[in-house]
């Protein structure tokens, strides 16, 4: 699509570039601090192969690093992606890295909480809905996949309820570790939406 990708700022020029590398910061913070993450998973689970959940939380944060990167334009602050070549395929990216962080937060979750209900939600609709929003970006044109955005949010909502409502739920039986994951779910949930 072209156009304006940001609306114009007007004010001192001192200010304006002041905001804009303070905003780069933090963005590149967070990207960082999601990188850090997602290695620091990853040596775990090298180190002990039988520790799925860090395995999954790695995958979880590698997506939300991606996904972030992108929508804050940081690789394009990079000078990496303004060919429009090099534009669709950072687009298409972004598209696919919201159904990856459903499918690693549900294998994640199933691997803390193991039952057969987690279990069958994150086959059917985290990683079924993940195959087909696959399927459709990248075998679609870029204004059809981009044009149905409220189709990627409602897989990601769909999930990010039924989790928390999940953990709420075992919550109140008394499942300890639920309690904290509520809020990390419903945070890291919202950001990716």
């Amino acid at each position: 699509r072209g156009g304006v990708d940001r609306s114009p700022r007007l004010g001192l020029r001192q200010g304006i570039n002041r905001a804009v590398l303070s905003k780069h910061m933090l963005n590149a913070s967070v990207l960082g601090i999601l990188l850090i993450i997602a290695v620091y998973h990853l040596v775990i689970y090298a180190q002990r192969r039988e520790d799925l959940p860090s395995l999954y939380f790695a995958l979880f944060c590698g997506a939300m690093a991606i996904r972030h990167g992108l929508t804050t334009f940081l690789l394009q602050g990079l000078e990496v992606g303004w060919a429009a070549g090099d534009y669709w395929v950072l687009v298409r990216l972004e598209y696919l890295a919201a159904p990856i962080c459903a499918v690693a937060a549900g294998a994640f979750f199933t691997s803390l909480f193991p039952g057969p209900f987690l279990r069958r939600f994150t086959e059917i609709w985290c990683a079924g809905g993940a195959g087909l929003l696959a399927l459709l970006t990248l075998s679609s044109s870029i204004e059809t996949f981009t044009g149905l955005l409220p189709l990627f949010n409602v897989h990601i909502f769909g999930a990010l309820l039924v989790f928390v409502t999940g953990f709420v739920v075992l919550a109140r039986r008394g499942e300890p570790l639920a309690k904290s994951v509520v809020g990390a779910t419903l945070i890291l949930g919202v950001g990716n939406i």
